[in-house]
């Protein structure tokens, strides 16, 4: 529903100095306002790594979109003073990302701002690419500028990541149906491994360490596998498991157009930096042999693995 708005210097009738009449639409206003908070609260939780859930980001987003909206369509100036926006961003953060201290607050906040900024700069940048250089940005301006500034922020903190990690032993445990499995596993920077049908990045994991939480028949399917058997999903007998069955295709120093049966997870996790990192997106291979001669650990993850986890922690 669009609702007429008194531009600053306006007259009576609501006409600025070029005699146009201002409309906003209510709905449009507050969603794209909405999406922007969510995606700007949501790369400020991933660079201060706070544990913050979905629905609460939505509730903070929710909140500084309706203040949007009493901003544009109210003529009280007191509500649009510098004090109010602080009070009403300083609100969105802790009920967003719901920081422990009031130092770890005034970090999120003054990363939250960080963001804004970027998103802004983001937005002209969107703007003038669309060709409108010289005039305000939109919402679909705006919108594109707090995604590219999310998905830039993701990428470097990835990277710093990745590039910080050093080779080691990280516990490990994989949850699949309520059962878990727990082992270390090695930090394998030459693991590229990734699932063909997903895209997802492979862990190669002993099929003893992973074995409680494998039922009987994807056992038997593996024992085929095992023995040079037809490695065809179609043609294994593997019951519900189905759906989170793959075949990793893989090279190795003496082997060539190699095969391992792998599966999906529910969930795992990794203890990295006294923290435990979570995903789901990721499938483990499961391998025959032995990975490390004196048992030390018992699968070969790669930093993508890790990068995830913390994304989504």
């Amino acid at each position: 529903m669009p609702v007429q708005v008194k531009p600053p210097g306006a007259g009576p009738q609501g006409r600025g100095v070029a005699g146009l009449t201002r409309y906003v639409y209510i709905d449009v206003l507050f969603l794209a306002n909405w999406l922007m908070n969510f995606l700007i609260l949501w790369a400020t939780a991933v660079f201060c790594e706070a544990r913050a859930s979905t629905r609460r980001l939505l509730l903070a987003g929710a909140l500084g979109a309706a203040y949007a909206v009493v901003v544009e369509v109210s003529r009280r100036e007191w509500i649009r003073v510098p004090q109010v926006k602080i009070i009403v961003l300083v609100l969105m953060v802790f009920l967003g990302l719901r920081p422990r201290t009031l130092v770890s607050g005034a970090r999120c906040v003054t990363c939250f701002l960080t963001f804004c900024f970027s998103v802004a700069g983001a937005a002209l940048a969107v703007s003038y690419l669309a060709g409108d250089p010289a005039g305000e940005p939109g919402s679909a301006a705006l919108l594109g500028g707090a995604a590219l500034a999310s998905l830039g922020v993701q990428t470097i903190i990835s990277r710093a990541r990745r590039r910080s990690l050093v080779p080691g032993t990280y516990n490990t445990a994989v949850t699949v149906e309520a059962k878990t499995a727990k082992f270390d596993s090695y930090l394998d920077t030459g693991n590229h491994l990734r699932d063909p049908l997903s895209g997802w990045p492979v862990v190669v994991a002993e099929r003893g360490a992973v074995e409680p939480v494998i039922p009987e028949d994807v056992r038997r399917a593996l024992d085929v596998l095992a023995t040079g058997g037809d490695c065809r999903l179609e043609q294994m007998d593997l019951g519900v498991w189905s759906g989170r069955m793959r075949v990793i295709p893989y090279d190795s120093l003496g082997r060539r157009n190699g095969m391992l049966l792998g599966f999906r997870p529910d969930k795992l996790e990794l203890l990295c930096g006294g923290k435990w990192l979570s995903t789901s997106r990721v499938v483990l291979a499961v391998y025959d042999r032995p990975l490390s001669a004196d048992g030390t650990y018992r699968a070969l993850v790669g930093p993508e693995v890790i990068g995830l986890g913390a994304g989504e922690g």
